[in-house]
């Protein structure tokens, strides 16, 4: 600790050194989280994994949640690059699947998670995959990615994991561990979450 304090205070005391650094985390930044260059990054993807260029992206419901609003990026990126797109929850629905319609994407909006619904709710899920016949099924969350897990036949399946903590059961990781070996590619949003 005193050795960081000591780091600290040199770069505090430096300006030269301190701009330095704050010209290169900026760069860092552009370079690895700019929106167009980690949109372009998936698209590099997809292109690798595609002849039609239909992607139909799994979420567990179209709520305003963080992953949620990456997919409704992500749909408004490839619609318009030409990608046909269609955006399903798997557990129920939310105020996002209008914007997902204004964007031209075909939408399917599962029934609210129960026992009872999840057969249901499979069966359209199963149907809807097969209408739309996706070149990529691109699965956002735990419930998603089981999901995809079980649709991802005729197509190729990429999983994007947004988090995987501590306040996971163990079984959840278990099952986590064993569906990611079968995805065309895992894709971490963070160091942490792709130390899982």
């Amino acid at each position: 600790v005193a050795d960081l304090t000591k780091q600290l205070e040199q770069v505090f005391n430096n300006t030269v050194e301190a701009e330095q650094l704050a010209l290169q985390g900026r760069q860092y930044a552009v370079e690895n989280f700019l929106l167009e260059n980690v949109c372009g990054e998936y698209q590099k993807i997809y292109q690798s994994l595609i002849l039609n260029k239909k992607i139909l992206y799994l979420i567990p419901r179209f709520s305003t949640g963080g992953a949620e609003r990456l997919v409704l990026v992500f749909a408004e990126y490839f619609q318009a690059r030409g990608f046909k797109v269609a955006v399903a929850s798997v557990v129920g629905g939310g105020e996002l699947a209008q914007q997902f319609r204004n964007l031209g994407a075909e939408v399917l909006v599962a029934e609210k998670n129960s026992y009872f619904n999840l057969f249901k709710n499979y069966k359209k899920l199963k149907e809807f995959k097969r209408n739309f016949k996706p070149d990529i099924i691109h699965t956002h969350v735990f419930s998603a990615d089981v999901v995809g897990y079980l649709l991802r036949g005729g197509g190729r399946w990429l999983s994007t994991q947004h988090n995987v903590g501590a306040e996971h059961s163990w079984f959840r990781k278990l099952v986590l561990r064993f569906i990611l070996r079968r995805a065309e590619n895992v894709v971490a949003v963070s160091p942490t979450v792709a130390d899982f």
